[in-house]
């Protein structure tokens, strides 16, 4: 997210590769975190949100939102990623104003 944030678009796309790597680990994801919440669905959310983020920062709004809707209703106990895509298409229709 920092390397989006400021515009470092090839170190990002590096980054969430690597994030990639984990996906579907089975050991990864029988971890729990606070008891509760899967490490696997942590992992899907941060991918989710980085690819839906960088996305935007390149103005692809549908591919963001894509991404982003993948996000609701995510099952975990905490997930801020709800908010996500309104962010996007406020966003959007800043742009256009």
């Amino acid at each position: 997210m920092a390397f989006i944030a400021t515009n470092n678009i090839a170190e990002a796309e590096k980054e969430i590769i690597s994030l990639e790597s984990f996906r579907g680990n089975e050991t990864i994801d029988s971890l729990l975190i606070w008891g509760f919440n899967s490490a696997g669905i942590l992992i899907d959310i941060a991918i989710e949100t980085a690819r839906g983020e960088l996305a935007g920062k390149k103005k692809n709004y549908s591919e963001a939102i894509a991404h982003l809707k993948k996000l609701l209703g995510t099952n975990i106990l905490y997930n801020m990623t709800n908010h996500q895509p309104g962010f996007i298409l406020a966003d959007k229709i800043w742009e256009r104003s």
